[in-house]
């Protein structure tokens, strides 16, 4: 009588809060980069739930390539994207263009971020590292730093 009861319940509730299927995303994967709409000049560095960070490539400049070390400027716009439940539309925003500092230590391979070029944080401990390392291997070779093999992708 439980079970019955159990399943009887369990179907009620599938009926009363029907489940929309179809994923949004305003990313798409490009050679193994995930994009703003598919658009390989704004890879994505960094994703949460409904709300990330993108760079413009385009923007990218290299200020230092030494033999020690590596230095890009590059443009960085705070995106959010929304799924209203229950209706097939979606709210987006692209704003809060910011300059970023990339730098990368070539004999240790690890790499570090500013928003200011003063205070440096280690990319490793980014919540979405896997995002940053595609991307900035992405914006390196629009630069035209030689990629290395260590780099995942």
């Amino acid at each position: 009588m439980k079970k019955l009861f159990l399943l009887s319940f369990m179907l009620l509730a599938v009926c009363m809060f029907p489940v929309n299927a179809q994923a949004y995303s305003s990313t798409a994967r490009v050679d193994g980069v995930e994009c703003w709409h598919g658009d390989i000049n704004y890879p994505v560095w960094s994703r949460g739930t409904g709300a990330g960070n993108i760079w413009d490539v385009s923007s990218a400049y290299l200020s230092e390539n030494t033999a020690n070390r590596i230095k890009i400027a590059i443009i960085s716009y705070d995106v959010c994207f929304e799924r209203h439940m229950g209706q097939n539309n979606t709210s987006e925003s692209m704003g809060g263009q910011q300059t970023m500092y990339l730098s990368e230590n070539r004999q240790t391979g690890k790499t570090y971020y500013s928003f200011d070029g003063r205070k440096w944080n280690d990319t490793k401990k980014l919540f979405s590292v896997g995002y940053f390392d595609r991307a900035y291997r992405l914006v390196k070779g629009a630069s035209g730093v030689e990629l290395r093999n260590h780099w995942p992708i």
